[in-house]
């Protein structure tokens, strides 16, 4: 039972930087999608709602669809400075339920 327990701890570990540079990232996103969306003023009409470590999740009106796309993108891909200016590829899916949207989802690797 002691290497059962030490290979958790092993993987854990191995699991811990990646899981949380992720998390960061992810985060940093969220922050500029929520800034952009109070820029462009969409109000009650667009906003996220829900983040974990490597998603996050978008509620808006229909018609803000293509705007509330692009600036998603326009955040998620945007170098992330603290790591030599890397820019990550992201799924990005829509669908009215978030199995729909992982369903539809579509690879960006640039804008």
């Amino acid at each position: 039972n002691d290497s059962a327990a030490i290979a958790k701890q092993e993987r854990e570990f191995r699991n811990d930087l990646p899981q949380n540079t992720c998390a960061m990232i992810t985060t940093k996103t969220f922050n500029s999608v929520c800034n952009a969306f109070r820029k462009h003023k969409f109000g009650r009409y667009a906003w996220p709602c829900n983040l974990v470590y490597d998603s996050g999740l978008v509620v808006y009106k229909k018609q803000y669809r293509e705007a509330v796309k692009e600036i998603v993108l326009e955040a998620a891909l945007s170098p992330v400075p603290e790591m030599d200016n890397t820019v990550f590829p992201i799924s990005l899916g829509i669908g009215k339920s978030w199995s729909d949207a992982e369903k539809n989802a579509e690879d960006y690797f640039k804008l």
